[in-house]
């Protein structure tokens, strides 16, 4: 009762907002006090007064314990108060005392090895309480680091075994980056890891067993690093969508276990040093879209269990030493885009049916002994972009309607044995870019829409049995490589060749083609190459040739062209091949020659040049291949600044009315082969020559 006393006799004016108040006794004052204990209300003789007296006990007893009420109240509010205070201090202090997380403090030793960029260190600190704010830091709901991607960011140094401390990690991503050195085995510990992605780095030694460890790896890419030896880790119950691990060292063979991955959609072993056959066991890949074995040692035939893989997008086998027949179950690939099959030891014929898969964008099996004809349904094959067959045994005709349906870039049957025209309508698409059927038996005219072609960049048509005329150029600005050489091609040189303003090389040479270079010629600045020897071209070379500034290489040789050609050449500052033998060019040797200072090669011989060999010519110091200045009626003595041509290997003055000695020639020391006769030279003989006289 002392606390109920207490509060009894409080102040009444204090004020509470206690929602007790409503519910607590009145407050009692010290008379109801006194008649309560006195027990007058209970003894009295008169009724009234004891029903009064009752009252009053019952008034002071509640105002009492209102007070009573407000006053808890108020110590509810202050305790209330200060335990909220010490818990707001708690909690501000907190991360001082508990400091940063393990997987935090694991990224900071990971730093240790690795070398971050300052944007990227300065804000690794251990001064916070997480992680998880740093770049290329990512964590889930509990602050787990559950990311880390410094993709491309500059980072080099190894990848320390602290990485296997961050348990929670999913996604490890660092390409492109510089980082060195193995992968530790402790990646091993990262059992919840599902994408790991190590590409584009400078890594190195033999991939850990301990990624057996890593069970719920789905993304597996470490394209282009220096991983060797063989790949000895398994997944047993394989969750892998992506498995790449091209342009490595790996070795060995590809393990059998892939194909226990039945999510696998992407496998890449490119560029490596695998050897055996290919597992059949992965035609049980039901979700494969995309096999890349190229570039390896695989030996043994393509499996037709393949086949089986009918998601199946691309499907690479190039650049191994697979044999025998491809498999006619490969038609069953009814969505393959491409098919890389060149560059192996494949014989027999292709198999017609593929031919007929209408989603085929890329068929390329280049450099093997495939044999047969091509089916008039290749030319049905609307998607179809890049047909390279080049360096097999096709026979038969190409077919006539090749282009019309499709939207062809590259069509290439050089060095085959095809038959018959060249399809008319292979640049109907206007998207064929190269063009080249050369070394093959075609024969016929070149049709009109090859050379009004806006989109063609490269067209060769070498060593067939072509005849006619060259057709005359229309839209093709974006024409760079143009070779017609070893047909049968008549008539003039068309001026409109001038419309292809970009082209770079033109090799024509070894036709029958007739009459002048055109002047229009001087209009392709961009030319690098011209050949126009083997034809039976008259007259004088045009001086608008000078303005060709960047022809590196001129083969005008065995034609009838005349004039004095020596002094125009000279102005082309970059030759160093000139070839002009076997013409009527006259009017001496100029001494402007000496400006084509970048000259290796310099064949004049059989012309009608006449008067002497100028000093000049020594200064032509790169001549190394050669100098051919026979059949010229040169007279006189070699001058000794011949002297200084120390490079040349082969040297040709035969057949001219030269005099005085070959003491100049003593320094000649790489030449092989060597021809002064029909001259008038005396003299001793230079011992480096004696050998070959």
């Amino acid at each position: 009762m002392i606390l109920l006393d207490s509060w009894a006799w409080a102040d009444s004016s204090t004020s509470t907002s206690c929602f007790f108040d409503s519910l607590g006794p009145r407050r009692v004052d010290p008379a109801e006090r006194r008649i309560g204990e006195s027990g007058g209300g209970l003894a009295g003789e008169d009724g009234a007064r004891d029903g009064g007296g009752r009252r009053q006990a019952e008034a002071v007893l509640s105002r009492a314990m209102s007070i009573l009420w407000r006053r808890l109240c108020d110590f509810r509010s202050r305790m209330e108060l200060e335990i909220w205070h010490w818990l707001l201090i708690f909690f501000s202090l907190a991360p001082l005392s508990c400091g940063l997380s393990a997987d935090g403090l694991a990224l900071l030793d990971l730093a240790k090895t690795l070398i971050l960029p300052s944007s990227i260190s300065s804000n690794w600190s251990a001064n916070h309480a997480t992680p998880c704010t740093w770049k290329g830091v990512g964590c889930d709901e509990m602050s787990n680091v559950v990311s880390l991607n410094l993709s491309n960011s500059g980072v080099s140094g190894f990848l320390g075994p602290q990485i296997g401390l961050m348990k929670h990690l999913k996604v490890i991503n660092l390409s492109g980056n510089s980082i060195s050195g193995p992968l530790p085995t402790s990646i091993g510990n990262c059992t919840k890891l599902e994408e790991l992605l190590l590409l584009n780095n400078q890594l190195s030694g033999r991939l850990p067993d301990t990624l057996s460890n890593i069970e719920a790896l789905k993304v597996f890419d470490i394209t282009n690093n220096g991983f060797t030896g063989e790949v000895h880790f398994r997944f047993e119950n394989c969750k892998l969508e992506i498995f790449i691990l091209s342009s490595n060292y790996l070795r060995g063979e590809i393990p059998v276990w892939v194909g226990n991955c039945s999510s696998l959609i992407q496998l890449a072993y490119f560029n490596n040093s695998i050897t055996g056959q290919i597992p059949s066991s992965i035609g049980l890949l039901g979700n494969l879209s995309y096999l890349v074995l190229s570039r390896n040692s695989l030996s043994g035939t393509i499996p037709p269990d393949i086949a089986n893989c009918q998601m199946l997008l691309w499907l690479h086998l190039d650049g191994n030493q697979l044999e025998g027949t491809v498999p006619k179950e490969l038609a069953n690939l009814r969505n393959l885009q491409q098919i890389y099959l060149f560059n192996n030891h494949l014989t027999g014929e292709f198999p017609e049916d593929i031919w007929s898969i209408r989603s085929l964008k890329i068929v390329a099996i280049y450099n093997n002994n495939f044999t047969g004809q091509l089916p008039p349904v290749l030319a049905e094959l609307k998607h179809l972009q890049e047909i390279l067959l080049q360096s097999n045994s096709f026979t038969g005709f190409i077919p006539p309607e090749l282009g019309v349906n499709g939207s062809l870039v590259k069509v290439d049957f050089t060095n085959n044995s095809f038959v018959g025209t060249i399809p008319p309508e292979v640049c109907s698409g206007r998207k064929l870019e190269v063009f080249n059927l050369g070394f093959n038996l075609l024969n016929g005219s070149i049709p009109s829409g090859i050379t009004d072609c806006p989109s063609l960049r490269r067209v060769i048509l070498r060593k067939n049995n072509l005849v006619g005329s060259i057709p005359q150029f229309g839209n093709c600005r974006n024409l760079d490589y143009i070779d017609l050489s070893y047909n049968s091609l008549s008539g003039d040189i068309p001026a409109s060749l001038n419309k292809c303003i970009n082209v770079t090389f033109v090799n024509w040479s070894r036709n029958k083609l007739a009459g002048p270079i055109p002047s229009e010629i001087g209009h392709l600045v961009s030319l690098q190459g011209l050949n126009l020897s083997g034809n039976r071209l008259l007259g004088e070379l045009p001086v608008q040739i000078s303005r060709c500034s960047k022809l590196s290489q001129l083969d005008l040789s065995f034609n009838s062209l005349n004039g004095p050609a020596l002094t125009t050449v000279s102005n082309l500052k970059f030759l160093s091949r000139l070839r002009l033998q076997e013409n009527k060019f006259s009017g001496g040797l100029p001494d402007s020659l000496s400006q084509l200072v970048m000259l290796i090669e310099l064949q004049l011989g059989g012309n009608i040049l006449g008067g002497s060999i100028p000093s000049s010519l020594g200064t032509l110091v790169k001549l190394g291949i050669a100098l051919n200045l026979s059949r010229n009626g040169l007279m006189g003595d070699i001058p000794p600044q011949l002297g200084n041509l120390v490079e040349l290997q082969s040297l040709d003055l035969s057949f001219n009315n030269l005099t005085g000695g070959l003491a100049s020639l003593g320094n000649l020391k790489l030449l092989y082969s060597f021809n002064v006769s029909y001259n008038m030279f005396s003299g001793p003989v230079p011992e480096n020559l004696e050998l070959m006289f």
